[in-house]
């Protein structure tokens, strides 16, 4: 007995440590919480369109196959108010697409990183933060103008508006749809551009009017408003640029409004955090690029960077640059919540909010 013991005792030994040695191994070379196993993986929140952002995406993938992007599209509010609210655990990477007026209160908290993307050189002043190397690139500008159905304007008998002034006209009443100015980004561009080209007082005086033409009926979404006006559900709609331009439909009309159309611009950025992945780097480096700018214009008018293409869909990129009017960006940044807050004080929630985003 005592020899067998003497026999398996050591063999007992050497078979605990070679378990021991395993566990430890395994354990050892799992990746800490709240590291990241892998630099090639990279968290995009954007708030370009959910319905054309994929084919962008798939071409930056068929160009960088190494790199797994993880993509939180949300529209441009929530985008912001998600980056707000993780100041202190930053979850994105990159911001992809942002609208520059929500991404001017993330520079000034601190939360992006200077950084120059690879062909920056050919991103116009106008896109680019004044830093250097700037806190944001821009990618694209977008107006706010009207889509017009002129069959549906002659079964109503009703003229064709040219002019902000023509939609606070009484003959309009309920023959606009608006998206809402107190819960949508485009709303509120709307109303700044009022406020800042007719002042404080007057401002408000005409949005009162465009209120009592709208009668609570307000759109949520802006992809889908001037497919209602196309569908004969409304003559007139408002909402930006490339979703107000539709080249084969002989009724459907674009307006851009005499006094000016108000714009803004989507831009891009790298996220303040303990650790820049490099893969982060790589696609902003591309969001700027020849590639990337050919297949914004599938749905931009005016790009950052000039490319080979004059026209848009058949649509003056050069005409639509002209007609902007002269806007304080900063300021309309800058008071949101004051102008919102102000607006639903005034006029209330709307009565009927109308699902376009479908």
């Amino acid at each position: 007995m005592n020899n067998l013991v003497r026999w398996i005792a050591p063999r007992l030994i050497i078979a605990l440590l070679i378990i021991i040695g395993a566990v430890w191994s395994f354990y050892a070379f799992q990746p800490l919480k709240g590291t990241t196993p892998d630099t090639n993986e990279i968290t995009v929140y954007s708030a370009l369109p959910a319905d054309i952002i994929q084919g962008y995406l798939t071409t930056f993938q068929a160009e960088h196959p190494e790199i797994k992007v993880t993509l939180v599209n949300k529209v441009t509010l929530l985008i912001a108010d998600q980056l707000m609210a993780e100041q202190d655990d930053p979850q994105a990477d990159v911001i992809w697409g942002l609208a520059v007026t929500s991404m001017l209160p993330l520079e000034w908290n601190h939360l992006l990183t200077l950084y120059a993307p690879v062909g920056i050189e050919r991103i116009e002043p106008t896109f680019r933060d004044v830093n250097e190397p700037p806190q944001w690139v821009g990618i694209a500008a977008r107006s706010v103008v009207f889509c017009v159905n002129t069959d549906e304007l002659a079964k109503r008998n009703l003229p064709k508006p040219e002019s902000w002034q023509d939609l606070i006209q009484p003959i309009y009443k309920n023959q606009l749809l608006i998206l809402a100015p107190g819960q949508t980004s485009v709303g509120y561009l709307l109303i700044s551009t009022i406020l800042q080209m007719y002042g404080d007082t007057q401002g408000w005086e005409y949005l009162a009017q465009l209120d009592a033409n709208a009668d609570g009926h307000y759109a949520n979404q802006a992809n889908g408003v001037c497919r209602f006006v196309r569908d004969g559900k409304y003559p007139i709609g408002i909402t930006y640029d490339y979703r107000a331009f539709f080249p084969k439909e002989k009724s459907m009309t674009l307006v851009i409004p005499k006094e000016g159309a108000g714009w803004d611009l989507e831009v891009n950025a790298l996220v303040r955090k303990e650790t820049i992945k490099p893969a982060a780097k790589i696609f902003l480096d591309w969001a700027i690029s020849d590639s990337a700018m050919q297949q914004y214009l599938h749905d931009r008018v005016i790009t950052a960077a000039s490319t080979d293409k004059d026209l848009v869909s058949g649509l003056s990129a050069e005409m639509v640059r002209k007609s902007l009017f002269d806007l304080d960006i900063p300021w309309i940044a800058a008071n949101r919540e004051r102008v919102q807050g102000e607006w639903n004080d005034l006029f209330g929630a709307p009565k009927d909010l109308i699902d376009t985003s479908k």
